[in-house]
């Protein structure tokens, strides 16, 4: 033993601790406590964030009809999504979607509703929010697992990470040079997503998916929204339809 182990005692186990993997340092700390709710935290009322779609290397392609309609409007073979940038402004959020051929797409959040154009592009749809759930009403040929792992794309909120609980907990691992809590969905030993989530400040780091890994980058800056005219427009349509029908109802004596 040198002098200097002498004189500090802690100091050799120091040293083996750094010399090994941050992650193999995580995992052995007692000093992260396991995840509690909120998993993922919600999204602020405003907030900017973009999230990448790299390729996983390892992931094998998987046609499957259980794995190729997880999208709820799935982009064609040849065409990937590769990015989906998104704003939240109160009651309004804004998701714009990019395609390996440089085409976007769109959709509005407002309140419980979901606006996007027609296949003409030359209206608005004002749709219900549930239709961006995955039920076994809505994708009768998925499994439970791939029904509990939801929209991948379209949300309320954050996507990818509705079925975020401490039951699918994995570990403490390092991501993207981030401490962060891992999760994994598996049905039969196969891995169907994974989500890495920041042990800091609960936001989400990536998440996994059907050969693509979904990289979150947040942007410090705000942003205001207004739902532009034609949006707006197909909303008060909405909403004078059913104020309409609530009258309807009231003269009929239903309510």
């Amino acid at each position: 033993m040198n002098s200097m182990t002498k004189i500090f005692p802690g100091l050799a186990s120091l040293l083996v601790l750094s010399a090994l993997p941050l992650q193999a340092q995580m995992a052995s700390s007692s000093q992260i406590p396991p995840p509690h709710a909120p998993f993922v935290i919600p999204v602020p009322e405003k907030a900017q964030w973009t999230i990448v779609l790299t390729p996983e290397k390892a992931a094998k392609k998987d046609t499957s009809s259980e794995n190729t309609a997880s999208a709820t409007l799935a982009a064609p073979p040849s065409i990937q999504l590769t990015q989906i940038h998104s704003i939240r402004d109160g009651k309004i959020k804004h998701d714009l979607f990019t395609y390996s051929n440089g085409k976007t797409r769109e959709t509005w959040y407002y309140n419980n509703f979901i606006l996007k154009l027609n296949s003409s592009g030359n209206d608005v749809m004002v749709l219900n929010g549930s239709i961006i759930d995955f039920t076994p009403d809505h994708y009768p040929n998925l499994s439970a697992a791939y029904l509990r792992r939801g929209n991948l794309e379209e949300s309320f909120g954050f996507p990818g990470l509705t079925w975020i609980d401490l039951k699918y907990y994995d570990n403490v691992v390092t991501h993207d040079k981030k401490p962060c809590y891992h999760y994994a969905l598996t049905e039969e030993s196969k891995v169907i997503a994974e989500a890495w989530i920041d042990v800091k400040t609960g936001y989400p780091v990536a998440y996994q998916a059907d050969g693509s890994i979904y990289t979150f980058t947040f942007d410090e800056t705000s942003a205001s929204l207004t739902l532009p005219t034609p949006y707006a427009d197909a909303i008060s349509r909405q909403k004078k339809m059913a104020d309409q029908m609530r009258q309807l109802e009231k003269d009929a004596g239903v309510r």
